[in-house]
């Protein structure tokens, strides 16, 4: 078996042609499935999000019908073999049984390999101290149902096979997963209580970090200051 190939963002190649005739009509992302086969289309999908692939110089959603003549410039991060081997990373956890683990992730952890973290990740971990994991959506991260950011500390479901995985799958998508964090924020929030209702999306002046955007996703979160501190808020 050929070993998958991953985008690495650390490489990116400009890439510039016109869309000829015999294409138009067809949604964008389709099109560029057809045409770089080696990219999934949930990943081309977020690079049309993230505005890194422009039609006349302009953003478009994926579900644009391209028509002939137009000019597509896209930001394509070249693709490198995935290697995944277990490593002896110190892994937290917290509970356990035959169809989930339940990981206290620790700071300065990659979840899976991407963006250049081809090992030292924590499924490189998982790989290491369980026999089964899940490979119900992608057998390139097994067990991964959800993600914490690098440097967030906090709880981890990892799925130890498919029905489960797809079992917490449903209930993250339909918010039957109450998720509490405990963060110092920069500044002193006004409210002590309050619902931020907006959608939010790739920033794009830096796509490591999430921005309010028009065209993001929905997203609700509610907070409680609990402490203050000068030029801090604990919420």
């Amino acid at each position: 078996m050929d070993r998958p190939l991953i985008p690495n963002e650390q490489n990116i190649d400009i890439i510039e042609f016109s869309i000829k005739g015999r294409v138009e009509g067809q949604r964008l992302d389709a099109y560029l499935v057809k045409r770089f086969g080696d990219y999934s289309r949930a990943y081309l999908q977020k690079l049309i999000k993230s505005g890194r692939v422009l039609l006349d110089g302009k953003s478009v959603k994926a579900s644009y019908k391209i028509r002939s003549g137009q000019i597509a410039r896209i930001e394509l991060p070249q693709l490198e073999e995935l290697h995944l081997k277990p490593e002896d990373i110190p892994l937290k956890i917290i509970y356990e049984d035959e169809d989930l683990a339940a990981i206290n992730k620790q700071s300065d952890l990659v979840i899976h390999p991407s963006r250049g973290h081809l090992n030292g990740t924590l499924v490189n971990g998982l790989l290491y101290y369980f026999e089964n994991l899940s490979d119900y959506t992608d057998v390139y991260r097994p067990g991964i149902v959800h993600r914490l950011d690098r440097d967030t500390t906090g709880i981890l479901l990892v799925a130890k096979n498919n029905k489960a995985h797809a079992s917490i799958s449903e209930q993250f998508e339909n918010r039957e997963i109450h998720k509490e964090y405990l963060a110092l924020a920069q500044g002193n929030l006004k409210l002590n209580h309050n619902i931020v209702d907006l959608p939010l999306g790739i920033d794009p002046r830096n796509r490591e970090r999430v921005a309010v955007r028009r065209d993001g996703k929905p997203s609700v979160t509610e907070y409680q200051v609990m402490a203050r501190y000068p030029g801090y808020t604990l919420v």
